[in-house]
């Protein structure tokens, strides 16, 4: 069997409603209890004893299993009904794991424990000391806000300028639909009466067409909507930070460093290349 085997942690995302403290602990190593909910079917619950990492599993076997009403509103959005029933074998169990500093020894010092918790029955599924002498949960906020466990992310940064994009965006559309229907400006008393039918091939009759019958139509801003999404957009570069280098992608505004005469000096190498390899196969 071919397996991949890593030599260093595995970091992995946890989700913004499956982290719990209080909002003002903005140091979670120093905080006196956070932790994360892990949510586990009850095979993987029957593992983790068999394992001998977990104990009294027998004890929520009959709890009613909460649901996750975000994530069961989005599976509804999606066309996917999902219930969570006390009979249902593949019900989900909300584990909390909890670091959480208490003096246990009754020393006056204080230890920091990790207890694996389930909160609909009480019971207590694991109880360890802390032995790494940090807590492995690390706070990443895009743009940090002093004294506060959140910071502040993209979609809070540029969201007025979002709201700019999408009525310049709304602009050039409607722009677009009335520069796409040309419409008939006539004379009172031409002999077009109002609200005749324009079609294909239709003949009108009035005494001067050329004066008594015009074509307008709405200009489209469709140029200019474009130019200043792209002005927003450098705002929001500006704002964030997040621009295409961050993507891997050559920066727009560096240009080319080496000049036209460098760029046709390395053509010209690479097609030396290209021929001396052809020699040789």
């Amino acid at each position: 069997v071919e397996q991949r085997v890593r030599s260093c942690p595995k970091p992995y995302i946890i989700p913004f409603e499956d982290f719990v403290t209080r909002y003002h602990w903005w140091d979670i190593q120093k905080a006196p209890w956070c932790g994360t909910i892990t949510r586990l079917f009850w095979h993987e619950l029957k593992s983790k004893e068999y394992e001998g990492y977990y104990t009294n599993v027998e004890l929520i076997q009959d709890q009613n299993s909460p649901a996750d009403d975000e994530k069961v509103n989005r599976m509804a959005q999606m066309g996917t009904e999902e219930t969570y029933t006390n009979e249902d074998p593949n019900k989900i169990f909300d584990i909390y794991e909890i670091f959480m500093y208490y003096d246990a020894k009754k020393n006056g010092k204080p230890e920091d424990f990790i207890i694996h918790y389930e909160p609909e029955t009480s019971t207590i599924l694991r109880v360890e000391y802390n032995d790494l002498g940090r807590r492995d949960l690390v706070r990443l906020p895009y743009a940090a806000i002093s004294g506060l466990l959140y910071g502040m992310g993209v979609g809070d940064m540029v969201s007025s300028l979002q709201t700019m994009i999408e009525d310049v965006f709304n602009t050039s559309f409607n722009s677009d639909m009335l520069s796409y229907m040309g419409m008939i400006v006539t004379r009172t008393g031409s002999g077009l009466a109002f609200g005749k039918d324009v079609y294909p091939g239709a003949v009108f009759e009035v005494p001067d067409p050329q004066g008594d019958v015009n074509r307008f139509e709405f200009p489209s801003v469709t140029p200019q909507a474009m130019m200043l999404e792209q002005k927003i957009q450098g705002y929001a570069d500006l704002a964030t930070g997040a621009t295409s280098m961050m993507v891997g992608q050559e920066g727009k505004s560096e240009g080319n460093r080496i000049g036209s005469t460098g760029t046709q000096f390395l053509a010209s190498k690479g097609d030396a290349y290209l021929e001396a390899f052809l020699v040789q196969s």
